[in-house]
């Protein structure tokens, strides 16, 4: 079954649809509820859907991702953003590669370089991550570098004591860093309504390559393309 099977119906021309209800009934399973989006499945479909508001950033950061593919940090779309015709409010989806999820101590396990980098990166540019997940960085961190962050400055911009300590807790890829630094430069572009919005759900799995699968919330201050 297609989404345009569901669009057809009258369920999506409800005001406040709830997706949950839409989708069991067409046979597809939730996998996630964000702020702003749902993501379902369905068995024998390679792909997860993802449905979102029509004004929402994810319309950039999908656009972002497809001129990108070669980025294996970032999610893989098998085509642009579609209308849910008939649906109120108005709603698009997107077709997405189906990703394992990772918890949030597997991800400090496994990805504790990473995780400090996103962290200090954004810490450098007065930018932050969901305050409970900064909040879980900022405490792993400590005991990892034994080094309270908020008050070595020079872990922000200096080279060398950056260097101490990848030391100690592991350098992080360059790819991983390149990603990093892609979308720290893609926010400014989304406009003011527009945030960070990182936190362990926000990153998954492909196989052994760490996925940022929504790292933005808000709306656009333009028309989607």
């Amino acid at each position: 079954m297609k989404l345009h099977e569901i669009s057809i119906s009258q369920d999506v021309k409800q005001s406040n649809a709830n997706w949950q209800e839409i989708a069991a009934k067409y046979g597809w399973k939730v996998l996630g509820v964000g702020a702003e989006a749902t993501v379902v499945s369905k068995p024998d479909v390679p792909y997860v859907l993802k449905i979102f508001p029509s004004g929402s950033s994810y319309n950039a950061f999908v656009k972002l991702c497809r001129d990108h593919l070669n980025d294996p940090h970032l999610p893989k779309f098998s085509r642009k953003t579609q209308k849910l015709q008939g649906s109120q409010p108005p709603m698009n989806y997107v077709r997405m590669e189906p990703l394992q999820a990772i918890s949030e101590n597997e991800l400090f396990f496994a990805f504790m370089p990473e995780i400090t980098y996103l962290y200090l990166e954004l810490q450098k540019r007065g930018l932050e991550m969901h305050w409970n997940f900064h909040s879980s960085v900022r405490q792993r961190l400590e005991r990892a570098y034994k080094v309270h962050p908020n008050k070595a400055a020079k872990l922000l911009t200096g080279f060398f004591a950056r260097r101490e300590m990848w030391k100690t807790i592991g350098q992080p890829p360059q790819d991983w860093m390149a990603t990093v630094n892609l979308l720290v430069r893609f926010l400014p572009t989304l406009g003011q309504k527009t945030r960070f919005d990182l936190h362990a759900d926000n990153f998954m799995l492909r196989q052994n390559t760490l996925v940022l699968t929504d790292p933005f919330v808000g709306k656009l201050s333009y028309a989607p393309t």
